[in-house]
């Protein structure tokens, strides 16, 4: 069954805009980050931007994302960047932040390949989409955080006519390889219009452990710019501790 995907722009205006809670000196710097929210407890939580480094919000309610305990977020905050002497266990560094504005990431699980690329493009299409695959300034590309591959990508479409694009993630494409996996686009007969940007994430629990190594997952999808099908790598370590 495939699930409806609500168009998310990196900026927009369902983003929860949060005032900042204290006066900011002339250390303080603006930033954005890709991060996953961990909740630790009933009344506590932190970000979780890489293996080492972890965000403590300063200004945020104690009841933010309840009752969910993991997920993945684009934030803007303020920061001195001056890591904190007891911070996040199990973290190199930890800073305290104060969150200018926060967005969560559309989350999907991946699907299982039907047996046939044939087969694979008539479930879930065959449409073609650009990809984000290095850094253009204040927005995130496309990579792969804590378990997650996030990817940030572009393509055609028409406001106010009631069509739904659909994105899917799938796996078990090539059986030599089970870290390749291919993105699929279901423009629903709309591959033209306005360019629209989307951002989501797909955790990668679904393959094989890597047991501590680090593995190259192949994304493969159909390129925008040469409309044919594109492969780029990425270096994947998988997690143990994915929240039930």
């Amino acid at each position: 069954m495939k699930i409806r995907f609500f168009k998310m722009a990196v900026l927009t205006a369902a983003a929860v805009l949060l005032a900042a809670s204290c006066n900011k000196d002339d250390e303080e710097l603006m930033f954005l980050s890709t991060a996953t929210f961990k909740r630790t407890g009933e009344n506590s939580f932190y970000f979780k931007e890489s293996d080492t480094t972890a965000f403590i919000p300063t200004n945020l309610p104690v009841d933010f994302l309840k009752p969910v305990t993991e997920k993945r977020t684009v934030i803007w905050f303020t920061s001195d960047r001056k890591p904190v002497e007891h911070g996040i266990e199990g973290y190199k560094c930890s800073y305290l932040i104060d969150v200018q504005a926060i967005d969560t990431v559309y989350t999907k699980n991946s699907v299982v390949s039907k047996g046939s690329s044939l087969a694979d493009d008539k479930e879930y299409g065959s449409d073609y989409v650009g990809l984000y695959l290095k850094s253009s300034g204040m927005f995130p590309y496309t990579s792969i955080d804590d378990g997650y591959l996030c990817i940030r990508f572009v393509f055609e479409s028409l406001p106010y006519t009631g069509v739904t694009h659909y994105f899917n993630l799938v796996t078990g494409v090539n059986p030599d390889d089970p870290y390749e996996v291919e993105l699929h686009h279901d423009a629903c007969g709309q591959s033209f219009g306005d360019s629209t940007d989307g951002y989501m994430a797909f955790p990668l629990k679904s393959l094989p452990p890597t047991n501590g190594e680090t593995k190259k997952v192949t994304l493969v999808w159909k390129s925008g710019v040469t409309m044919q099908k594109e492969r780029f790598s990425f270096d994947y370590c998988s997690r143990t501790d994915w929240p039930e």
